[in-house]
């Protein structure tokens, strides 16, 4: 009422009638819709039951009105109790509903009553069945009775959304069954939504019905849906639904003795709720509606005194994201040589045998150091569901698929999955900043909406594809990083992404061993730019880039969107857009700043407001290795340990020398991998760059890590540097990391950094696990 309210709609329980809940409101109105087999248990009979309904028409004053569903036979009962107007709504009454066309979409349909217009209401109303037909009739006969305006009501009904868990549809994608989640918990309500669907299917198509009945309830009913459910339906699954202190497996038992001997072929008993959700959902095809009964809007399964977080919706989407689609692609691989057994359903698909769920595909990996077969009884004691491998065996008890190569098929089966995702998808590569760039977008995009991105660095032709096999229903984005070594690579993954949106970070002196030199690394990361389909943004270099559909522009520095105004802070780095909006992020640094360009326009693109994506940004913690900085025994850590290239070391550097601090600055620098015949000039290079940078008189120590550093700490002999400022320790053991833990001490601020096989995030490992073991005063 304070904020302007001038009418308000509630449902009226019979229990809230009957133990005087409502009794000090006032009611103007009363809608009274059906009466069926329900709360028996409170009520003791149906005569009962309606004699608490009856309670809220009584309560109505004189000026009030009173809406009836005429096509209930206890109507009058209730009508009677009314001391006002009674509207009857329903077949040959005063208000009914003439249905001119019914789908499993919605249906058109013309509301005729006392409203003054001869040819009625006629809109297309985006709900399911006679039944919702019936209540919108109810509510519109309501409505105008209240004075809505007859235009308004058809205008509103075109829009009108589906009530939460009442013949819910829930999004599927192309070539999976329908599915339905409906609150329907008697048989009356069962029967009533089944038939309505059963009179717009289609001659082709089947329906399957999973249900159950509630524990400490009305056991009377529990045959009698048992009745209702195979009556109306192709297949039937009888599980759970808040058993409460009762036995599941007892009250199904319950519920079986209203089901005819001759249909049990058609029923299966599946006491877990979330696996008989799945299993119908894996029965499922394009000509398949399922209808997920009893529990409708309810976010809980009440079992014993537990109250347990459930949703049949969510349920159900992740169902149809993975099982119908992942078995259909599995059987239509391209290189599948041989399988045994009939494919059950999969939920997922796993490559580790230690993180195996129920349900999943777990893949036989060939790897340089494991081979996956050699874990399949490990995967299948986990509950894999089936196996795809190279190598057949015999001793496999679950069904498998043998393929010429398990990585070739994953990547085969993540396209097959892409083309069923109608979403954003966007892929990011580059030299430097791939996974910042990627965590920095995730976090602002899941502002508006569910995102499916790569974990950790999931980049490769084994990781991209995972990431996709992941995406369901239920996302609205993905985002794929793109890692490559060797020419080639990007091509393969973009041609199984297909992205629709695109950011190349930087072209930079990355994996030179196989891609020799820069204008290689451009080569290999512009050709992600052919398959984008929409837009992309390119980081401003010298290189000319390939032929695209998609619309591309520049960063950077020197580009039309740049960042600006860049100033560092203890907490993060601040920039300026072109257009002079501000940003923040909680990471120190200028190609910080730059990585975050991009996301602010692919941001912007996709329609998200500079508030929304600064909230994303100050979400935003740097992943693990890249800039995460922690304070152990007084010691300030910045942990850039999980990759380095020349361009990287170089701008981390600075970033960690800008700060204009008093402690002692140390820098542990570990060897720049992959870069071929370049190795040499390029480590030599960071040599005479820390050596004479301008801030080299805050440096107090160097400590090298590795072989090619050698040429490192040579190069800044010979510019000069003292060498008591300096050491090197060519071995990357145990012995090394406690070497250089003991040289740092309280107060210090050190920075790591090296490529990945250093293991340089070791050293504050190390000086934690001393502090841990000082003995408390």
């Amino acid at each position: 009422v304070r904020n302007g309210c001038t009418r308000a709609v509630m449902e009226v329980s019979s229990h809230a009638l009957d133990l005087g809940r409502v009794h000090a409101l006032s009611f103007h109105g009363a809608i009274f819709t059906n009466l069926s087999g329900d709360h028996l248990d409170w009520h003791g009979d149906m005569v009962q039951y309606a004699i608490a309904k009856r309670r809220l028409f009584t309560m109505l004053p004189d000026h009030g009105v009173a809406v009836v569903n005429a096509e209930d036979s206890r109507s009058a009962f209730m009508a009677q109790a009314a001391p006002c107007r009674v509207i009857e709504a329903g077949a040959g009454s005063t208000a009914q509903c003439i249905c001119l066309h019914e789908s499993l979409d919605g249906s058109r349909a013309r509301f005729e009553g006392p409203w003054g217009t001869m040819d009625g209401i006629e809109a297309m109303v985006p709900l399911v069945g006679r039944h919702n037909l019936q209540n919108a009739l109810l509510a519109i006969t309501m409505a105008q009775q209240l004075g809505v305006p007859p235009a308004l009501i058809e205008e509103r009904l075109a829009t009108c959304p589906c009530p939460p868990g009442r013949l819910e549809p829930v999004a599927a994608p192309e070539g999976a069954g329908r599915v339905f989640v409906d609150f329907a918990h008697t048989d009356g309500a069962l029967s009533s939504t089944l038939s309505s669907l059963g009179r717009i299917l289609e001659p082709q198509q089947r329906l399957v019905t999973v249900f159950g009945c509630g524990g400490d309830r009305d056991a009377t009913k529990r045959p009698r849906m048992g009745a209702a459910a195979v009556e109306s339906s192709h297949a039937v699954v009888v599980t759970s639904d808040n058993p409460r202190t009762e036995d599941p497996q007892s009250i199904i038992a319950d519920v079986l003795q209203g089901i005819p001997q001759e249909r049990m072929k058609d029923v299966t008993v599946e006491s877990d709720r979330a696996t008989a959700i799945r299993q119908a959902i894996s029965m499922a095809d394009e000509h398949t509606v399922v209808v997920i009964a009893g529990k409708g809007h309810e976010q809980v399964q009440i079992c014993g005194e537990a109250r347990i977080p459930f949703d049949d919706r969510s349920i159900a989407r992740a169902a149809l994201s993975g099982c119908p689609l992942l078995g259909r692609h599995l059987q239509s691989l391209t290189i599948l040589d041989r399988s045994h057994g009939a494919l059950p359903p999969i939920t997922g698909i796993s490559i580790d045998s230690r993180t195996v769920e129920p349900g999943q595909l777990y893949v036989c990996i060939v790897g340089d150091t494991h081979d996956g077969h050699a874990f399949i009884r490990e995967a299948i004691s986990r509950g894999a569901s089936a196996i795809l491998l190279e190598q057949e065996s015999h001793e496999v008890p679950i069904p498998w698929l043998r393929v010429k190569s398990t990585r070739h098929a994953l990547g085969e089966l993540a396209t097959s999955h892409r083309k069923a995702l109608d979403i954003p998808v966007i892929g990011i590569t580059g030299t430097c900043g791939k996974t910042g760039t990627k965590e920095l977008l995730r976090c602002v995009l899941e502002q508006s909406g569910t995102v499916c991105a790569s974990p950790r660095s999931y980049n490769n032709d084994i990781g991209l594809p995972l990431t996709i096999l992941g995406g369901t229903a239920e996302h609205d984005c993905m985002i794929l990083e793109m890692g490559t070594s060797s020419p080639g690579e990007i091509n393969a993954l973009a041609r199984i992404a297909r992205p629709t949106h695109a950011i190349i970070t930087m072209v930079g002196h990355g994996h030179l061993a196989e891609l020799e030199d820069r204008r290689g690394v451009a080569r290999e990361k512009y050709s992600l730019l052919p398959h984008v389909r929409e837009h992309a943004w390119v980081r401003a270099d010298e290189f000319p880039m390939p032929t695209s559909v998609a619309t591309i522009d520049r960063f950077g520095c020197d580009a039309d969107h740049g960042p600006s105004d860049v100033q560092l802070h203890p907490d993060g780095t601040t920039f300026r857009m072109a257009d002079g909006a501000r940003f923040r992020i909680s990471a120190c640094g200028a190609h910080h700043a730059s990585n975050a360009v991009p996301v602010v326009l692919l941001a912007r693109h996709l329609g998200l407001d500079d508030d929304t994506i600064q909230s994303g940004f100050d979400r935003y913690e740097p992943p693990q290795g890249r800039g995460g900085q922690f304070l152990v025994d007084d010691i300030e850590f910045v942990d850039e340990s999980y990759n380095a290239n020349p361009d990287s070391m170089a701008a981390t550097i600075d970033s960690f020398l800008a700060e204009d601090d008093q402690s002692r600055n140390i820098l542990v620098l570990g060897d720049m991998l992959e870069l071929g015949e370049e190795s040499v000039p390029h480590h030599e290079a960071l040599g005479r760059r820390v050596a004479s940078h301008a801030s080299a008189a805050s440096i107090d120590l160097v400590m090298l890590v590795g072989q090619q550093v050698q040429h490192t700490a040579r190069a800044m002999a010979s510019s000069g540097w003292p060498g008591d400022r300096i050491l090197h320790e060519p071995e990357i053991d145990d012995d090394a990391v406690r070497r250089i833990a003991s040289m740092l001490q309280p107060g210090d601020r050190v920075l790591l950094k090296a490529s990945r096989s250093i293991g340089l995030e070791r050293v504050h490992l190390e000086r934690a696990r001393w502090d841990s073991e000082v003995p408390a005063d």
